[in-house]
């Protein structure tokens, strides 16, 4: 675009972007100007257009809401110019692809293009969302509604019903607009097999649409490691991304028929493939190369948590001088050999070209070795870094500002790695770096993050204790999380804290913990309390029944319900002590065994005193409910508070000691720092194998992520550590966390 004169408020400006709709536009009305470097096109919405015989001209609504008039001189032919009225969605969509170069046609006759989609609210090209849009004779269909494509193949000559029924989406309208150019520039009213000559430049893309002849191969590229691949005449977009083949349209990505058409080319011999499959086999096996690569850290000097704030903020630029047209990074200079005190050095670069990495820059530098030139010393001294504030990863220095960014974002405001690097990858595209991923992978930056945390000087074993609980506090809380990572980056790892042992060791069984062991029993309690339903008087009866098998200890309280009349509903004082021991839970969980104490002396003293009351309030709120509202212990509740205390000393009363051997090392998933691993867990009877045959299924569980993280914390809210679970949170994993890292038991 080139400023012709300037004048008050009136501007004439030649548009010669070869996407235009003409060779020249000129407004002779106050408009905003374009450009022909990101191929941005005035406002053709609201186009209103007359045609005449060699200029066509149209008006735009500007942003300011005044009207610019433009003409399109055409001298490559004086035919009439009809062009869409697009709607504004489709608009923006049309100037956003057009500028990007987003799209693509797939035949010379055009009747398949490629676009890439645009989000709707933050209107950014999606990469990898391709949407592909067929023509069949006057009727397009789009891959985003395969209501309209299913309509439309089922008739030989589509009818104009079509639109009625299942209206034309924003990817139709732009593609519409795009073929209409082509038959205007070439004065034609069809798509016949069109030419570069046309004037619109789709040389390249014409050329590898001739691919997808019959006779020749079914690929062709489309953008960076995307390819438009056509099965049994359906069309698909496939990409390559770190060693693995996607495609992209269909659902089942991994193994459609598209994706099994290009592994059979891929098996062939190098030697047999072509051009375009070839360069698919280069892609995939070097990013299957790159992804397996495993960065290794040559820094070794701690960080400190604070850093001095000249080394922050300098840049590559002022970090390392250009010497032949690249930046040289060298070791800090030193006297003398660490190991022969000698005074000589050489400094030689190592084998391959490193990358410096910041917030915005993605600069290649050559790094030095400093090697000590004494007879038989073989003293090496690599760049650290630490004195830059750069991390040193071999192929990569990292600047410190990235890390600590990632650090402060996740320590206040929760953000993910995953979510930070994605913002990383945009500030890159922003700054010019658009193949910053496949330059940096976010395995790469998984691995420095990890690097740099080890090297920072924090006492995490001080962090993770309480100052008032001690390294091995008496009460501890656990919690699950959800939050997790993917099992693909989950490493086989043995369960160190079992042992291969032929005898299973016997623990206290399910019946044992529950104050009703049976299940329809505990159900008719639950019903009985319940303000909604309640019981029959036959149901009655069989609650009744069962619990003089399972718990005799309530029988005498029911008696006395039945003799007031309450076998429908439990009366108001009682619900929530039936309730509880109704709960299919361990008692001990609702009648601590530390505070038994309590009930034993409600049921042998004639009056309970404002003390027990209090201290029943803090540790058992359901006993302190029932005494508040009833007044007084009967005869019949002593019974079943004696039952109580009974099944909550039974799973810890005449057990043998399981003494399990010492555990040397940790599981790789944990880490409690100040709570080591001291003895093996050991194999109980409860530890049944799972069955593999039947109805069975996980329910509630990502399909690619783990189930979550296993918390401890103490009543202080210092958390002592935490452990990745492999499976779903159960019992298992408290009773294997408080058996292998205790000395003694807490309950004595």
């Amino acid at each position: 675009m080139a400023e012709s004169k300037s004048k008050s408020r009136k501007r004439a400006y030649v548009y010669s972007n070869p996407y235009s709709l003409a060779g020249t536009l000129k407004y002779d009305s106050f408009a905003m100007p374009t450009s022909s470097r990101t191929g941005t096109v005035p406002r053709v919405g609201s186009l209103g257009a007359r045609q005449m015989q060699g200029t066509s001209y149209a008006t735009a609504q500007t942003k300011n809401g005044r009207t610019a008039k433009y003409t399109q001189e055409s001298p490559a032919f004086s035919g009439s110019i009809t062009l869409p009225v697009l709607p504004s969605e489709a608009e923006q969509y049309y100037s956003l692809i057009k500028s990007t170069g987003s799209y693509m046609p797939v035949n010379e006759s055009l009747d398949v293009f490629v676009l890439l989609d645009c989000d709707e609210h933050t209107k950014f090209i999606k990469a990898n969302s391709p949407v592909i849009v067929n023509r069949k004779g006057s009727c397009y269909t789009c891959t985003c509604s395969p209501d309209r494509t299913q309509f439309v193949d089922n008739f030989e000559t589509p009818t104009p019903e079509v639109d009625r029924l299942h209206p034309e989406c924003v990817h139709i309208f732009v593609v519409k607009i795009i073929v209409q150019e082509y038959l205007n520039r070439a004065g034609l009213e069809d798509c016949p097999v069109l030419k570069d000559a046309c004037g619109h430049d789709y040389a390249s893309n014409i050329a590898y649409g001739k691919e997808l002849d019959e006779s020749h191969e079914h690929i062709v590229p489309f953008l960076d490691n995307k390819y438009v691949v056509r099965v049994d005449g359906s069309y698909s977009v496939l990409r390559t991304n770190f060693g693995t083949l996607k495609c992209l349209t269909c659902k089942n990505g991994n193994s459609c028929k598209h994706t099994q058409f290009v592994n059979k080319l891929l098996n062939q011999s190098v030697e047999d493939m072509s051009e375009c499959v070839h360069k698919i086999h280069c892609e995939i096996h070097i990013m299957s190369n790159k992804n397996n690569y495993e960065l290794k850290c040559f820094s070794s000097h701690k960080i400190p948590f604070i850093l001095d704030n000249c080394a922050i903020n300098k840049r590559s630029s002022d970090l390392y001088p250009i010497n032949d047209g690249i930046r040289q990074v060298l070791p800090r200079h030193q006297k003398k050999c660490m190991i022969c005190q000698n005074l000589q050095f050489e400094l030689k670069p190592v084998e391959h070209v490193s990358t410096f990495l910041s917030k915005y820059e993605c600069v290649p530098v050559q790094v030095y070795e400093r090697i000590c030139v004494a007879t038989g010393c073989s003293s090496v001294t690599c760049y650290d870094g630490q004195q830059d504030c750069v991390l040193n990863m071999g192929r990569f220095l990292i600047h410190y500002e990235v890390l600590r960014d990632f650090m402060f974002q996740y320590l206040y405001s929760r953000s993910t790695m995953f979510s930070f690097y994605n913002v990383w990858l945009q500030h890159q595209s922003d700054n010019g770096n658009t193949q910053f991923a496949r330059i940096f992978s976010y395995m790469y930056f998984r691995q420095t993050w990890f690097a740099y945390l080890q090297l920072m000087d924090i006492d995490f074993e001080a962090d993770f204790t309480c100052r008032e609980c001690g390294p091995s506090p008496v009460t501890m809380l656990f919690d699950g999380t959800c939050l997790s990572f993917k099992k693909n980056f989950l490493c086989s790892d043995e369960d160190i804290l079992l042992e291969k042992q032929t005898s299973k060791l016997s623990g206290s069984s399910h019946s044992e913990r529950v104050f009703i062991p049976n299940k329809a029993a505990r159900t008719l309690v639950a019903r009985f309390c319940s303000r909604r339903d309640g019981l029959q008087p036959e149901e009655f009866t069989t609650m009744k029944s069962l619990l003089e098998i399972h718990q005799p200890s309530m029988v005498p309280l029911l008696a006395c319900f039945q003799q007031i009349g309450c076998t429908q509903f439990s009366p108001e004082e009682y619900v929530d002590l039936l309730n509880a021991l109704s709960k299919n839970s361990p008692v001990c969980a609702t009648f601590p065994l530390l505070k038994l104490h309590l009930i034993q002396n409600i049921i042998e003293s004639c009056r309970v005193e404002a003390e027990i009351l209090s201290e029943c309030q803090t540790h058992i709120p359901v006993l302190f409910r029932f005494l508040s509202t009833s007044g007084q212990v009967s005869s019949a509740v002593k019974c079943v508070l004696i039952a109580v205390m009974e099944k909550t000393r039974a799973p810890f009363k005449g057990r043998e000691s399981h003494a399990t051997p010492v555990c040397e090392s940790d599981h790789s998933l944990s880490f409690f720092p100040s709570l080591p691993c001291l003895r093996k867990r050991g194999v109980y009877s409860a530890d049944k194998e799972k069955s593999t045959s039947g109805c069975q299924k996980n329910g509630g569980r990502h399909h690619a992520l783990l189930p979550g993280i296993f918390t401890t914390f103490c009543p202080h809210g210092i958390c002592y550590g935490f452990e990745v679970m492999e499976c779903e949170e159960s019992p298992n994993r408290p009773f294997t966390f408080l058996k292998t890292r205790f000395e003694t038991s807490a309950v004595k």
